[in-house]
C-alpha cells in the first residue's frame, strides 16, 4: 500500500475541488479584486466567464466588481420652489452610464453605488437651483430650454466623476392646487378684460 504525502493529496484534491467562477454578462464590464494578488486590478474585463481561484484555497475572497455599462434610467421626484417662492412638484428622468475606460477610477474613488453617491444628489441640487431662478410663468411651458439648462449644469457638476449623462427630461411640473387655481383665475380674468 502506498502512502500519499500531503502535497500529493492536495494535487489530487485540487481537480476535484474545482474553481470558483464569476460571469460578466453582456452589457456589463468587470474589475477583478484579488486581495492576495495586489487588490483591485485596472484591467476592464469584457463579458465572459472568469476563474476566481480554487474553492479550498484562500481565493474565496476574490471577486469581480460588476458594472452595468448600458444606459440606465432613474426617475426623481422633487419639491422645489420658483423665484416667487411658489412650491411645485417636479418629475425628472435622468439617463446615465459609467464611462467604461474609467471604471477603475469610478470603483476606487466612488464605488458601485455611484448614482446615490454622485448623480442623485447633484440632480436634486441642480434642479432646485435652476428652478429657483425661474418664474412660474416660464415653467407653465415644459420647454426643451429648461431641460437643456438642467442637463448642461448637471454635466458640468459631475465632470471628472467617471460617469456620463445622456439626457435629462422633464416628465412633470405640477403646482400646488391652490397655485393652479390662482393661475386659472388670472388667465380667465385676463381673457375677459381683453377687447
Amino acid at each position: 500500500m502506498t502512502r500519499l504525502t500531503l502535497p500529493a493529496l492536495l494535487l489530487l484534491a485540487f481537480p476535484a475541488a474545482g474553481c470558483s467562477t464569476a460571469i460578466v454578462e453582456p452589457g456589463h464590464r468587470g474589475l477583478l479584486f484579488a486581495p492576495g494578488q495586489g487588490g483591485l486590478r485596472r484591467e476592464v474585463l469584457p463579458p465572459g466567464k472568469y476563474a476566481l481561484g480554487a474553492c479550498f484555497i484562500a481565493c474565496t475572497s476574490n471577486r469581480i466588481d460588476d458594472f452595468d455599462v448600458t444606459y440606465s434610467t432613474k426617475a426623481e421626484r422633487l419639491e422645489v420652489q420658483t423665484v416667487e417662492g411658489l412650491a411645485l412638484d417636479l418629475g425628472i428622468t435622468v439617463i446615465y452610464r459609467p464611462i467604461v475606460s474609467e471604471l477603475y477610477q469610478l470603483d476606487t474613488e466612488i464605488g458601485r453605488n455611484y448614482y446615490d453617491e454622485v448623480i442623485g444628489p447633484e440632480v436634486r441640487s441642480v434642479c432646485r437651483g435652476v428652478l429657483a431662478r425661474r418664474s412660474y410663468v416660464d415653467l407653465r411651458r415644459r420647454d426643451v430650454v429648461l431641460e437643456n439648462e438642467i442637463e448642461a449644469e448637471l454635466r458640468s457638476r459631475i465632470a471628472g466623476k467617471h460617469v456620463e449623462i445622456s439626457a435629462v427630461t422633464l416628465e412633470r411640473i405640477a403646482f400646488a392646487p391652490e397655485v393652479e387655481e390662482a393661475i386659472r383665475k388670472r388667465v380667465v380674468a385676463d381673457a375677459s378684460s381683453t377687447p
